[in-house]
């Protein structure tokens, strides 16, 4: 999984104008989800937070729900069942198409 960090992106700001209002495990799903150069799975998120932090698996699921219905995180079907995350257009990230093979 390779990382990109987004230096135009402050995630604070982008969960406070949906309305959310900030919490740190919002904050670091948005991050996780924002500085990647590409969707994640749930379970990559998940994987990824808990390297670092102590996060519940359902919570960042709560949450990525949360993000797609205040319009911050895009869910995309990345094939059969599964879906993936990626960060919704935003003033910093046009909207762009998404191929699987």
């Amino acid at each position: 999984m390779r990382r990109l960090m987004c230096q135009h992106c402050d995630y604070s700001d982008l969960l406070e104008s949906s309305g959310l209002g900030y919490t740190p495990n919002r904050h670091r799903v948005l991050e996780v989800v924002g500085n990647n150069s590409g969707p994640l799975s749930a379970q990559q998120i998940f994987e990824t937070l808990s390297r670092t932090d102590n996060i519940n698996r359902v919570t960042v699921y709560r949450i990525l729900d949360v993000l797609v219905d205040k319009g911050l995180v895009e869910r995309i079907r990345g094939g059969g069942r599964s879906f993936v995350y990626g960060l919704a257009p935003n003033r910093n990230h046009p909207a762009h198409p998404h191929f699987y093979a």
